[in-house]
């Protein structure tokens, strides 16, 4: 099992850097596409966290990447607001992705990280949010 551990300052700069990161890690492991869509799920959550979690705050992130056979797990944890009972139902598009130009500037985070990932797991412990995500990992031929 591979674990690596990292920390950032919640501002939005920061973002491209974790996704650099874990993109890099998970092509050395898996299928380009792959490690794109994992990359795009990890942006998505930071976003999130920074967006709404903190509302602009800039608390810390830590993110936890474990790798263990072909299982890939991301553990995100903040100290900001708690999230909501209504994101954490899954979420539905309320739109025609088809009518591009009503297609609405935000909305699709949660979305895309469900579609992306195999599964997600919320807690409220101890006045942090954790969020943990899974994808099994094809290996690369």
């Amino acid at each position: 099992m591979a674990t690596i551990q990292f920390r950032i300052k919640g501002h939005l700069e920061n973002v491209a850097l974790v996704g650099q990161a874990i993109n890099t890690i998970c092509t050395s492991v898996c299928s380009a596409s792959t490690a794109y869509q994992v990359e795009l799920a990890a942006v998505e959550i930071c976003n999130n966290i920074i967006e709404h979690a903190y509302s602009k705050s800039y608390g810390n992130i830590d993110i936890l990447l474990k790798l263990e056979g072909t299982e890939l797990s991301l553990q995100f944890t903040d100290s900001g607001a708690s999230m909501p009972e209504t994101a954490q139902a899954p979420p539905q598009l309320d739109f025609d992705p088809l009518n591009r130009p009503d297609l609405p500037e935000g909305g699709m985070g949660l979305y895309l990280i469900e579609t992306i990932m195999d599964s997600s797991d919320y807690q409220r412990l101890e006045n942090k949010n954790i969020l943990t995500v899974r994808k099994q990992l094809r290996t690369r031929q």
